[in-house]
This record gives structure tokens, sequence and C-alpha cells, in this order.
């Protein structure tokens, strides 16, 4: 704090083998700050690096403001996604910035990746054309056509300016969590909602502001395919990477609309508090969301779901849980499918079984002898990708109950059809 000088960046960048994962400065001048030399060191560091800037002066409130503006118009707001390691330790996954002034703290990711975005998709991105120069009857029209979220969202892209001088496109407030819940037909947002306590619905002003959600994760509560549609949806500014579904009731027009109101979504969480007949179609799922890597379905799955999933030939599921809490729910499970479909999954893919004992207790039996003649027993081999991101290279299957049961096999190497 307080002893760097103008240069830390490139004196970090000349050093090219290090274990720096979290930098913290404190800024009380700026000097001749270079922000486009900030992203090229994001963009050079390992995954879950952090770099938090203080500044307390008042004098530094240009400085702040600018930085500000300029990670708003680069990197996406938020913590971004979080990544569970094998040991059960959960990190976030990204690089990340901080700025804390004083009481204002702002919170961006670096996507591992770099992002160009469509103009209506880019939302804290680098923008593909300046918008702002477009003719003014282009951009009043456009203005005439876009949803509050969408003006919003092209607002952003054109820098923090109006697109048309007569429409500015206003937030009414900025929260971190919202969940989006159906009671007597009715749709509201609040900002914590469970079983125990929720909070009172957000009360949208009027029909011309937005609710900016800052959070990765979002809730969906009792919703439907048609409470979908309420019009609640275009007063909250929100793109989260997870979605925490609870107690829906699910079907391809319900998956094809969240995924159009959610695009960015990459964790699926599906919980009901109990046996539901509103089954997971894990082809309509991954059919609608073929970029997400992890999904968590508990009382949700029906006995097909191999068959199901084996029907997508293009997904990038990386990581699925289920729960197998009632013996109707296996079916007349097939050993050997299960055995094609771990067979069938790209390398690190992995598969957890959750098994109440006293519900399928002679199911578990069965299976746990199976797998223990088809594969091996442990996590398999790891590979450190070029990131430094140590990885697991093998398909692994576990079973586990969260108390007597907790094991783990793997298909030996050679075994896996598809490859990365």
């Amino acid at each position: 704090m307080r002893c760097h000088n103008a240069n830390w960046i490139s004196e970090i960048l000349q050093v090219k083998e290090h274990s720096l994962m979290d930098l913290y400065l404190s800024y009380e001048q700026c000097d001749e700050f270079d922000e486009n030399l900030l992203l090229t060191f994001l963009k050079a560091q390992r995954p879950r690096f952090k770099l938090v800037f203080t500044s307390t002066q008042q004098n530094m409130e240009p400085f702040v403001g600018k930085l500000m503006k300029f990670v708003d118009q680069n990197l996406v707001r938020g913590y971004g996604p979080k990544q569970t390691e094998d040991n059960g330790l959960v990190r976030w996954a990204r690089t990340r910035v901080t700025i804390n002034s004083g009481e204002s703290i702002i919170v961006s990711l670096l996507p591992f990746y770099i992002v160009v975005s469509s103009i209506l998709a880019a939302i804290f991105s680098i923008m593909p054309y300046p918008i702002a120069k477009l003719a003014y009857g282009l951009r009043s029209r456009l203005t005439d056509l876009t949803t509050n979220r969408e003006l919003y969202s092209l607002q952003i892209a054109a820098g923090y300016v109006p697109l048309c001088p007569l429409k500015l496109q206003t937030v009414q407030e900025n929260v971190q969590n919202i969940h989006f819940a159906c009671e007597n037909k009715t749709v509201s947002a609040h900002k914590i909602y469970d079983t125990q306590y929720k909070s009172a619905p957000i009360e949208i002003i009027n029909e011309d502001v937005l609710v900016n959600v800052g959070g990765e994760s979002i809730g969906l509560h009792f919703l439907d395919a048609e409470a979908l549609k309420s019009n609640i949806f275009d007063h909250f500014f929100c793109n989260p990477t997870i979605l925490d579904i609870k107690n829906c009731r699910v079907s391809k027009p319900f998956y094809e609309t969240i995924r159009k109101l959610f695009p960015k979504t990459n964790f699926i969480f599906l919980v009901a508090d109990i046996f539901t007949s509103s089954f997971v179609n894990f082809t309509d799922l991954l059919t609608a969301f073929p970029n997400v890597q992890t999904v968590n379905a508990m009382y949700y799955h029906n006995a097909n779901w191999i068959s199901e999933i084996l029907q997508v030939k293009q997904h990038s599921l990386m990581d699925l849980t289920l729960s197998y809490t009632c013996i109707e729910q296996c079916g007349e499970f097939d050993a050997n499918n299960l055995l094609t479909f771990l067979k069938a999954q790209r390398p690190g893919f992995q598969l957890m079984l959750f098994m109440p004992k006293q519900k399928v207790g002679p199911f578990i039996t069965e299976l746990m002898k199976f797998v223990d003649q088809k594969l091996a027993r442990g996590f398999g081999p790891k590979q450190t990708d070029s990131n430094g991101t140590v990885r697991w290279t093998n398909t692994r299957f576990k079973v586990f109950n969260g108390y007597e049961i907790n094991k783990t096999w793997y298909l030996p190497r050679g075994n896996n059809v598809q490859v990365l």
C-alpha cells in the first residue's frame, strides 16, 4: 500500500514466472495511468487472480471515475462464476478487479476469453461499432423498438450516453440479488425469497425505469412458461450465469423463454421441496442451453435421463448432479447404459448421484458392484493447463449420500469415446 510507482504493470509483466494471485494497491496519485495496459495485464494473469484498487483521497475522484467507466466498458460487472474443486473448496473462477473508493465499491470481472458481443447482447463488453455515431433518425427509431433492458444495454455499449436526447433509460436502484416468484398468478421480484423468509416485493415506481441487478445468480420460484411472459422482467437488468430454479413447472417453452431472458447461463440448479411430476427433459434442456456446463437436479429427473442426454449431439455439459430420492426414479435402470453414457462424454466430465440409503438401498448396492467391475476406484490423473489450472483428465463417476457412502470411480485412459 502506497509503495508502488506508476510502472508497476510493466514491472510485473516482465516477470514471466510468478505465483501472484492477489494484488492490493492504494492510489493517492495517478500519474499517466494507461487503462489499455491494465487490460493487457489482467488478460495475462491466471484465472482467479484478484486486483484491488483503493483510493480515499478526494482529489482522486476524477481518476476513480475514469477508471470505473473504463472497466464497465471492457469487463463484466460482478464476481463471475464459481467453481467447486474435487476437495469441495469453492473458488471464484475468473480474474477480478475491485475498485474501492470510500463507501463506493464496484466489482468487475474479466472472462478468460475476450468478449466481443453483438450490440443488443453487449453488456459491459467491448462494443463492435460506435453506435452513438449513427444518424439521429436511426438512433431514434432504434430506441422506439427496444425494451427498457435493451435500451440500457445500448446506452452502456455507447459509453454511457443517451442514444436519443429525448429518451434516456434511468435506473431506479441497484441490487445484488434478485428472486422472481409467482404467487396467485402474479409474478413479483424480491431481494430475499426462501422457505423461512421473503422480503417485500420490489415496487417499480413507473413503467420507464429499470432495477440493475449486479449478482451472477438469480432465483426463479413457482414459475411456468406462462408466468415468464410477465412484463416485470423488462424492468430488471440482469445477466446471470447461474439460474437457481425452485419448484417451477419446467417444460420446453419454459427453457426456451429463460434462454432468451438470460442468455449467458452456464450453471442451472433445479430443486423442488417435494417430488414433482414436472420432470426435466434433458433433451429439451440441453438443446435450449447448448453452452450450459453444470446442471444440478434435485427431485427433477426421471428414469430416462441417460437416453435424453445421449440424444443431444452438441452440448457443453461437464458436471451433472442428480438426486435419487425414491425408488420410482430408478425405473428399469440399465447399468450398461450408464457405462455407454460415461464413455460418450468428454474427458473431465463428472457425474454425481446423491442416493440416500434408506430410500434406494438395494439399488445402490447393485450399482456400486457393477461400477467396481467396469471402472477404476479414485479420481484418476491430473493435468495442468497452459494457464496453470489443474484439472482431472478422466471422466469421473461419484455416488454419495452425505454420511455413509462417498465413493468415486473414473474411466481408465482410452475409454472415452469423445476427445477434447
